[in-house]
């Protein structure tokens, strides 16, 4: 299944003589699985490989489109690349509608009461 000569669980067991229940419980066993683990790493790796040398390749393309994107894309993993996203920065003075004192000692903020003091 690893290599891609196997699609399916059936597949991989028909191929090593076992039947679909015993190799799906073999799978699922944590030693299995870890082998598992290392050899798809060891085979991305190899896959990582050629497809560098696939980029590299691509940058000699007639196509003047196809070598743009390889460039981008090496040089993009060399971590060389333009900013993605324009970087504005804005400085507003924005004032709270409401403002919440979480002191311990209350202010009393209720409007003063209009005196009669009228003659």
């Amino acid at each position: 299944m690893v290599s891609g000569e196997c699609k399916t669980v059936t597949d991989a067991a028909a191929k090593a003589n076992c039947t679909r229940e015993y190799l799906s419980r073999s799978l699922s066993r944590p030693d299995i699985a870890e082998y598992l683990r290392n050899k798809a790493g060891r085979t991305i790796a190899i896959a990582a490989a050629r497809a560098a040398a696939v980029k590299v390749d691509l940058l000699d393309c007639d196509s003047s489109h196809v070598r743009n994107d390889a460039s981008s894309f090496v040089l993009e993993t060399a971590g060389i690349r333009p900013a993605r996203d324009p970087q504005v920065n804005l400085n507003l003075s924005v004032s709270a509608g409401y403002i919440i004192d979480l002191s311990n000692d209350p202010i009393d903020v209720t409007p003063a009461k209009p005196t009669n003091n009228s003659a």
